[in-house]
């Protein structure tokens, strides 16, 4: 057998043991990290390289972004000095973050509880703490559970509201950023009128502002707070409403305020500036008046919570005044309601008060023409008189049948004037006189001396003046008509003519007329 046989030196190097611990699960969203949890476990000398999804340039930075959610395998590759390799993998997962999501109810308000409701997602784990920002200066806000929770922003402005959740395996959101716009609160308020009694109309100005300015899209929701109205006119909607108060207050009136944003707000004010009406009364005196004679008006008014200033008078005859006790004269008769009303310091004006005032016209009163009656006759006086529950008296009574009757009989004793006093309704009082002339029967004389001596030159009968028709005739003795007259009152002097006539025995004819008959007889001329 043929043998040939070299002999070479080998050396062997110690091969790498390469341990790979196990890999927690990760978060898509964190920063890239250090894997650290392999390594070579048998004091050889070399490197490790990491490769594998996420793993750049094989430093064992990893990157959970760059991997992306998932299972992945991740190998470490030791190489030895000497060019020996071991490896070893294991896997990791990346899990998908929570997506952090919320709502707010409306609206929102300042100064009032806005609801934050959580809509945050988990697809891997169960979310467990959520982290709140309000961007108000308030501190951050740590919860433990998804219920709605109030929060209040004390300032009209726009906020960045943040949420991040964290969940069971610890892996956080990205920051949710929802701008919330905080709106101004109105600032009600209004004015209320002065008002009176009986027909207290309120008038309610609205004075509300916002500090948007955006008043002028206000809307309005009043409450009267009256008992005594119904339900729908004990409320208004209108920007500057009235309402009608019955009665005295106070009331509390209510005002609510609502801006374009929802946001409301509310004022109470007390209504207290409603006044009772003012009671008009007055008396006058006296209690009826003749036409002409003044009546004499009394203020008995009451201005209750005011001082009275001023009077409206009305007398009914198209007349006025407006002093507190004025005086008034009608100027015809009749019935005149009389009314009186008043206007205090509170700027109410009372009731009317109302009353009747009589004003008698006086009787008309013509006593009638003056009589002429005979001696020791009688005539009836025939005045003529006008008036209502008229009374009569005659005065004087002499010579009167009765002093108290429209017509008396009245006996021709002496001449007399006689006053009649009529009295009508409300003691009005005219009056009017007669004269009575009695007619005493002539004396007539049978003799007359026309001689030119001046004594007894004419033919003088007395009493003859008082019959204003008397006619006299005088006849000489052959039936020749010396004279005659109509009334005497110019005697006869003996004349006809004017020439004298002779001595003689004359026959004369007086008719005196008023009732008596003619008188015959004769007459001497003698010179």
């Amino acid at each position: 057998n043929c043998v040939a046989e070299r002999i070479k030196s080998i050396t062997v190097n110690a091969a790498p043991k390469v341990q790979f611990l196990a890999l927690r699960d990760t978060c898509l969203n964190i920063n890239s990290f250090q894997l650290t949890q392999a390594s070579e476990i048998g004091a050889v000398p070399g490197t490790g390289v990491y490769s594998g999804p996420g793993i750049t340039n094989g430093s064992g930075i990893f990157s959970p972004t760059t991997a992306g959610v998932g299972t992945h395998i991740l190998k470490y590759t030791f190489t030895s000095s000497n060019g020996c390799i071991d490896t070893a993998s294991q896997s990791i997962t990346v899990l998908p973050p929570p997506v952090a999501d919320f709502t707010f109810s409306s609206p929102y308000c300042e100064t009032r509880d806005i609801i934050f409701s959580d809509n945050s997602t988990a697809s891997s784990g169960t979310i467990t703490t959520w982290t709140w920002n309000f961007d108000d200066g308030s501190p951050v806000v740590i919860k433990k559970t998804s219920a709605p929770f109030p929060h209040i922003f004390t300032i009209a402005k726009t906020y960045n509201v943040t949420l991040t959740v964290t969940t069971t395996e610890g892996c956080s959101s990205a920051v949710f950023i929802k701008p919330i716009t905080i709106h101004p609160l109105p600032v009600p308020d209004f004015s209320m009128s002065k008002t009176c009694l009986p027909n207290a109309n309120a008038q309610f100005i609205d004075l509300s502002t916002i500090a948007d300015g955006t008043q002028n899209q206000f809307t309005y929701l009043w409450n009267f707070g009256d008992p005594n109205s119904s339900t729908s006119n004990n409320t208004s909607t209108l920007k500057n409403p009235t309402h009608l108060y019955s009665a005295l207050g106070p009331y509390n009136v209510s005002l609510q305020v609502t801006s374009n944003n929802g946001c409301a707000m509310e004022i109470i004010k007390t209504y207290n500036d409603i006044h009772p009406q003012p009671k008009a009364n007055f008396t006058f005196s006296p209690a009826s008046v003749c036409l002409g004679a003044p009546i004499n008006f009394t203020d008995q008014s009451n201005g209750l919570d005011g001082s009275i200033q001023q009077y409206q008078w009305n007398f009914g005859d198209n007349t006025t005044s407006s002093q507190q006790n004025p005086s008034h004269t009608f100027n015809t008769a009749g019935t005149y309601n009389v009314k009186l009303f008043i206007n205090n310091s509170q700027g109410c004006n009372s009731d009317t008060a109302t009353k009747s005032v009589i004003v008698y016209p006086y009787p008309v009163v013509n006593a009638g023409p003056d009589k002429s009656v005979l001696e020791g006759g009688t005539i009836t006086l025939e005045p003529t008189v006008t008036g209502n529950n008229l009374q009569y008296l005659w005065t004087p009574s002499q010579y009167l049948s009765n002093t108290t009757i429209l017509n008396p009989v009245v006996t021709g004793v002496a001449d007399i004037t006689y006053t009649l006093t009529v009295t009508a309704n409300g003691g009005c009082v005219a009056s009017d006189q007669v004269v009575v002339k009695v007619l005493r029967f002539p004396k007539i004389p049978n003799t007359f001396t026309p001689n030119g001596d001046g004594i007894n030159e004419t033919w003088i009968i007395q009493n003859l003046e008082t019959y204003p028709e008397a006619r006299v005739q005088v006849f000489n003795r052959y039936g020749q008509l010396v004279f005659e007259s109509k009334g005497y009152t110019k005697p006869w002097n003996g004349t006809m003519n004017g020439q004298s006539l002779p001595f003689g025995t004359y026959y004369y004819i007086i008719e005196p007329g008023n009732g008596r008959i003619p008188i015959k007889g004769y007459v001497t001329l003698i010179k």
